[in-house]
């Protein structure tokens, strides 16, 4: 269930609302697919006529891409795209360095108010959610901001980006970490703290995670990626269900599960699981 839930190729099928960025090519165990999983013909001759649609965009695996790792940012150049290495996108790029199981897509031209923390990457709201083991309530356990460092193009703290905690009322931290936990003062980023402390659209960013949860059946704990694009609509980049970060989460917002805590600990202590196999089982 993990690998299903978790391709990001899949994510469509399982929202089916077109929440993300625009895909303008799938390859799904080396067959190529259209946004709405088409069945495609791609080579050389006819790669550029399929995802001309946008100036810049982002190749990355649709799997197995934690901590920003396997992500690049093309560039329009004529009927070309480069990389920031002068690298083109080509098959033979694509065949080299993907193989297969990964996508094309748009790279999201994000709203000004969070061009504020970095201009280079996409910078995202991460929304912990939790189904009790108790009622089957979704609970919205923390929000962290994460933004790149200057001149990144991902916004992950293994990349050198950093975090910062958001409050229950939308509200920032003031001061943010880096993927060791060294805190910053936020005002060397923001002019005016007081004035853009209010995460832009938080409620909305909420609502969505909580409905968003229930679609996910299989797992209790989801890490959502949200952004918000220069007319301020959200979209969601990422699903996290498995090798979920908590780090950062709890370096910015304290406790992980707050006062589900001890629920969850009975919850395990009653219904034990092990990966360990007896030597009477094998």
């Amino acid at each position: 269930y993990d690998f299903d839930y978790a391709d990001k190729n899949n994510l469509d099928r399982i929202i089916n609302n077109n929440m993300g960025p625009n895909i303008s090519l799938r390859n799904i165990d080396g067959v190529f697919y259209d946004q709405n999983y088409n069945n495609l013909k791609v080579n050389d001759d006819n790669l550029f006529n399929l995802i001309d649609k946008n100036d810049r965009l982002i190749v990355k695996k649709s799997y197995d891409s934690a901590g920003g790792k396997s992500i690049e940012l093309f560039y329009k150049d004529n009927k070309e795209f480069y990389n920031g290495n002068k690298i083109k996108l080509d098959m033979n790029f694509l065949n080299k360095e993907y193989g297969k199981n990964y996508l094309i897509q748009e790279c999201i031209k994000q709203h000004d108010y969070y061009k504020k923390f970095n201009e280079s990457s996409v910078n995202t709201v991460r929304v912990m959610t939790y189904r009790s083991v108790e009622n089957e309530k979704i609970i919205i356990l923390h929000s962290v901001l994460r933004f790149g460092a200057k001149n990144k193009i991902v916004d992950n703290q293994a990349s050198g980006g950093f975090s910062c905690g958001i409050n229950s009322k939308g509200i920032i931290n003031d001061f943010y970490i880096d993927k060791d936990g060294n805190r910053y003062n936020i005002n060397n980023i923001l002019k005016n703290y007081n004035v853009d402390k209010y995460i832009y659209k938080y409620e909305d960013i909420l609502v969505l995670a909580k409905s968003l949860a229930k679609l996910f059946p299989y797992h209790r704990l989801l890490g959502f990626d949200f952004c918000l694009n220069i007319n301020g609509e959200v979209k969601l980049l990422e699903v996290n269900n498995q090798s979920i970060e908590i780090n950062f989460i709890q370096m910015s917002c304290g406790s992980l599960f707050r006062e589900y805590t001890d629920e969850i600990i009975n919850y395990c202590t009653e219904n034990k699981k092990t990966f360990i196999i007896n030597e009477s089982e094998q």
